[in-house]
Order: structure tokens, then C-alpha cells, then sequence
């Protein structure tokens, strides 16, 4: 096993010395490889070994919650747009949700890395009017966008039909009252005439 650095030129190269010529009477053939280089694709021809940039590629997927009560105030847009952001900058991606896609979709073929470091996807939704936006999720489980309106309350029933005024505005209480001491003077008077 070598490690193989570059020199002050730039240079990579790299020699294994007092290696065994014959083993056993045999002549010993050696070859190379090279351990996986990330982000690279390694070719070995003969001791050369030349590595190629292939980034890998990854996706995102994203997908879009209403919490409005079944859309009850009527004001959930047709479709949104979702931005991808790399890094925190603003790609030319977008992404169009709406019912026909059951509002979900891919950002796909993105590359892993750049100049050697792994890049950082987020999202970011363009406003909706009103709607407040919450994002959850990660690059890998994929991100989940969630629009939030507060229905207005709806109108509350209309009441009865009071019953109309009769001009008399004298109080029932009082009615019921004075029948109730009229009836019990009717019943003591008739207790009366029982006793004599």
C-alpha cells in the first residue's frame, strides 16, 4: 500500500522499491489499483493510473401540505413554485406543484459536489398569498413545504324571529306571581269551607 501525494510541481508519482523478482522459482508479475477516489472514476494501464472527475448526481424531492380547512376561504392558488437553492444561492431550478402532480415533484440530476466539496440543497417557496409557509425536512429524506390560511369564522346563524312587541310591556314575573298568591288564597279559602 502507497499513499500517493502531489510534489512541489504538481506532480503525482509513485515507485514501490525492493519488491521480489521471483517468488518460489516464479517470476512475480505485479499489478496496481487504486482505492475508490470519491467524486472519480479510476483507469489502471499498466502502473498509470489515471482518475477522471465524474461527480455523482442526487435528487430532491419535495412535496406540498395545505392546512386550510379543505380550502375553505377559497384562496388556494392553482399551483406554487418551489426555488432550489445551492449553498444558500439561488439556482435557476424551479419546480411547479399543483393538483395534477398531487402536488409533488423532483429536483433530479443534481451534481453531488463541487469544486470538491459536497454541495447543500435547500428550497425556498415563492409567497403564496395568504398563506403563512413552513419548510420540514432535509436534503436527503426530501422536504416537505406545508401552506397554513386560518379560515375566517364562518357567519354564526341567524337568530329566530323574535316575537313581536304587543304594546304590553309589563312584566311576566309579576303575573305569574300575583296568580300564584291568588291560588293559594283560592286554596286556603276552600280548606276553610271544608273545616266548618
Amino acid at each position: 500500500r502507497k499513499e500517493v501525494k502531489a510534489d512541489e510541481n504538481g506532480d503525482w508519482s509513485y515507485s514501490f522499491e525492493k519488491l521480489a523478482k521471483y517468488e518460489n522459482g516464479e517470476e512475480v508479475f505485479y499489478t496496481v489499483s487504486e482505492e475508490k477516489v470519491e467524486g472519480y472514476v479510476s483507469q489502471v494501464n499498466g502502473y498509470d493510473i489515471t482518475n477522471t472527475y465524474k461527480p455523482g448526481k442526487t435528487s430532491i424531492n419535495v412535496v406540498k401540505h395545505w392546512n386550510d380547512k379543505n380550502n375553505q376561504d377559497k384562496l388556494r392558488p392553482t399551483s406554487i413554485s418551489i426555488v432550489l437553492l445551492a449553498d444558500s444561492k439561488e439556482t435557476d431550478q424551479k419546480l411547479v406543484l399543483n393538483k395534477e402532480n398531487n402536488w409533488s415533484g423532483q429536483f433530479a440530476n443534481l451534481d453531488e459536489y463541487k469544486d470538491g466539496k459536497k454541495i447543500v440543497y435547500t428550497i425556498r417557496e415563492e409567497k403564496v398569498e395568504g398563506y403563512t409557509s413552513e419548510i420540514t425536512g432535509n436534503q436527503a429524506d426530501g422536504y416537505v413545504v406545508t401552506n397554513t390560511h386560518k379560515p375566517t369564522t364562518p357567519p354564526t346563524p341567524e337568530m329566530p324571529p323574535k316575537t313581536p312587541k304587543t304594546g304590553d310591556d309589563t312584566n311576566i314575573a309579576l303575573y305569574a306571581g300575583v296568580g300564584l298568591v291568588g291560588l293559594i288564597v283560592l286554596l286556603f279559602i276552600s280548606y276553610k269551607k271544608r273545616n266548618k
